[in-house]
């Protein structure tokens, strides 16, 4: 697993880094921040995307129910 990748998308304003924390395997996600607030769904709008940024996870070796709260909208 990548502990950091570089997203760049066409006409975007800028470049989104995307980044993980892990405790042990960390194969779960059970928190993320983007540009160092707590984003609690887990999806992201295409504008958040274009605009750019950090979008940072934090992994575990045990499950939680992150993100299964917010359905992504449907427009």
């Amino acid at each position: 697993m990548l502990d950091e990748i570089r997203c760049a998308v066409r006409n975007a304003t800028a470049v989104l880094q995307i980044r993980a924390t892990r405790q042990g395997s960390g194969r779960y996600i059970v928190g993320a921040r983007l540009n160092g607030k707590s984003l609690e769904r887990a999806w992201l709008r295409h504008v958040e995307i274009t605009n750019g940024g950090e979008l940072e996870f934090d992994l575990s070796d045990t499950p939680v129910n992150w993100g299964q709260e917010m359905s992504p909208p449907l427009d």
